[in-house]
């Protein structure tokens, strides 16, 4: 019953396997989340969800899962976005077991949905902390500005539910120049937050780094007052994708907007957040 699909987000299991996601058009017009196991050899493992592939529609409507993560039972967690009843995107996760079939002890029948009580939320990064936590990081409207961006930052207890020692009922917002949204989340060695992504300099975007403290509020002795801005050319910049290194160097890539066009892009910060100029030129 799939017209098209896309994937988003990839992950190889210890026994060789990969586990992909991202969404899928159904026969009524409408994208569900999505995630397929294959096999080392790159052929579906039949023995996952339906054929290889287990699908899950929130409320009838638009579903686009961004990222996957396996927590330590090996259960599978898959982060996006829904659309809801009241018009509006919400941060969505589900959460699979290990042979593909919701986990009906999390959330509502295997699913959750967290509004910011604004109007377009999306998480695009997922971690699971030690404790079983698991962490969002994304976007959410600005509550004040029409039309402007905040990182969102979301702490759930495994059932599901809202820690609500992490930020306010679980949720952080954090404005970065100004328009922002993070991409891809990180936890260090020191059990702080990073995320990555993109803010708005007023012309165009640039890579942006932030790092929090457990608790979720910013880490002020990173960076300026717990964000870094990055700027390659006086173009459009956006990251995607980081890795905080054992060192505590944090490592992120995306693209930055050249004459000729978007060119890959990398930077690395070392664990102040200043960059680190012994990586390519100047850092960049």
């Amino acid at each position: 019953d799939v017209c098209s699909s896309d994937l988003q987000s990839i992950l190889h299991l210890a026994d060789g396997r990969y586990l992909v996601a991202g969404y899928a058009t159904g026969a009524d017009g409408f994208t569900n989340f999505a995630v397929t196991r294959f096999n080392a050899d790159g052929t579906i493992d039949t023995s996952f969800g339906s054929g290889g592939t287990s699908t899950v529609d929130f409320a009838s409507d638009d579903d686009s899962a961004w990222s996957l993560a396996l927590d330590a039972s090996g259960n599978i967690l898959v982060a996006g976005e829904t659309y809801n009843a009241s018009g509006t995107y919400d941060f969505a996760l589900a959460r699979f077991l290990p042979d593909g079939t919701l986990d009906t002890s999390f959330g509502t029948g295997g699913i959750q949905n967290y509004d910011f009580e604004l109007d377009y939320d999306s998480a695009y990064g997922i971690t699971v902390l030690p404790d079983g936590d698991i962490l969002l990081a994304g976007k959410a409207l600005h509550p004040s500005t029409v039309n402007t961006y905040t990182i969102g930052l979301l702490r759930v207890n495994p059932d599901g539910s809202p820690d609500t020692a992490f930020g306010t009922n679980g949720r952080v917002t954090t404005l970065v120049g100004q328009d922002s949204a993070a991409a891809a989340l990180s936890v260090d060695a020191a059990g702080r937050i990073v995320v990555a992504g993109e803010a708005w300099n007023g012309s165009d975007y640039d890579f942006m780094v932030a790092r929090y403290l457990a608790d979720g509020t910013l880490d002020a002795t990173f960076g300026s007052g717990g964000t870094v801005v990055t700027d390659f050319a006086g173009s459009d910049d956006s990251a995607s994708a980081m890795l905080v290194q054992p060192d505590g160097k944090i490592v992120i890539g995306g693209y930055a907007r050249g004459a000729t066009g978007n060119d890959i892009a990398l930077v690395r910060y070392n664990a102040d957040g200043t960059l680190d100029t012994s990586f390519g030129s100047g850092g960049t």
